[in-house]
């Protein structure tokens, strides 16, 4: 994005260091690396870090927000991911919780790229106890975002 593209937004930091347009790349959670000082990021990146935020965050685990997060690492971290529809099922289940999240949390003159319209699971690979999600986020303005997802998680009988 050019700086002309954040004038009048709003803008989150990057917590997931290392994104690009296109290719497989391992990124890094963490606010600054060694060789920058942070990342702004606003439109679909900033929806897409709001939702995979939710998503990999249990619901109930944030002291008074009960309602903020999801089911879905719960899911993953009691080993109910046995087969790949387990995780089609979790993932169905938690956008509801996080539709209604962004929803609740909305606000008038917010830009529509910023704003959830779906997300949808692509793709899923259960290996060696681990699940890597491929996520496609849309937002109210039609921009669509692709990003995977891995998760250290106990897959029964694939460990």
């Amino acid at each position: 994005m050019a700086i002309t593209d954040y004038i009048g937004r709003t803008v989150d930091l990057s917590i997931f260091q290392g994104s690009r347009p296109e290719g497989d790349v391992l990124l890094d959670q963490s606010l600054v690396g060694d060789t920058d000082s942070g990342a702004a990021i606003t439109g679909i990146n900033k929806l897409a870090q709001r939702f995979l935020i939710r998503l990999l965050t249990e619901k109930g685990s944030i002291p008074y927000l009960p309602n903020e997060g999801s089911e879905f690492m719960y899911e993953a971290r009691t080993g109910h991911f046995q087969v790949v529809s387990d995780v089609y099922a979790a993932f169905s289940a938690s956008v509801v919780d996080i539709r209604r999240s962004f929803l609740a949390e909305e606000i008038t003159g917010e830009p529509a790229d910023e704003q959830f319209e779906k997300a949808e699971l692509l793709n899923v690979t259960l290996s060696g106890g681990e699940a890597s999600v491929l996520i496609k986020l849309t937002s109210r303005a039609g921009t669509s975002r692709e990003y995977i997802a891995p998760l250290l998680t106990p897959v029964r009988g694939l460990s």
